[in-house]
């Protein structure tokens, strides 16, 4: 469906399954070219073309944790649109890998704020969350389980 010349600079996030918080960008990204492609649908426009526009702005786009375009991180040079640009300079790496290591910690100390440290210990009685499941079947499975053994935030155990 998109041509290999749209899609030509991929980027792999390697994250962990089933956490959806350490794809926040990924999910945010997503949702974002759903969105476009949706309206793109709707309106009867080519999905190619519309998927290449969505790539100029989302890449000429200056985020806030680098402060500096996706577009001038890859190709080391600030691009050439339409658009008149209000900045010209072009930040080293340095600048930019401090200021995502910086917004980096900002994250952090946010999604830190309300962490706490498990309660759960050897020989609590827990139930287990569906992984699979259908609108009609119930958030936790109705078996009851002992907890045998805990590794780190991995629990170990067996059916009550």
């Amino acid at each position: 469906m998109i041509s290999k010349e749209t899609v030509s600079h991929q980027i792999w996030v390697s994250t962990t399954p089933l956490w959806p918080q350490a794809k926040g960008l990924v999910e945010r990204t997503n949702r974002s070219i759903l969105k476009e492609l949706k309206i793109a649908y709707v309106e009867k426009r080519d999905l190619q073309v519309e998927f290449g526009k969505f790539l100029v702005a989302y890449r000429s786009t200056l985020p806030s944790g680098t402060g500096c375009t996706p577009f001038t991180l890859m190709c080391g040079r600030e691009t050439r649109t339409k658009i008149l640009q209000l900045e010209t300079s072009v930040r080293s790496k340095e600048v930019v890998r401090d200021n995502d290591a910086e917004y980096e910690l900002r994250m952090k100390a946010y999604a830190d704020r309300n962490a706490s440290e498990s309660k759960v210990e050897v020989g609590d009685t827990v139930v287990i969350k569906h992984e699979n499941r259908s609108k009609l079947d119930p958030n936790y499975k109705p078996e009851r389980f002992t907890v045998t053994g805990l590794d780190g935030s991995d629990m170990h155990g067996c059916v009550c």
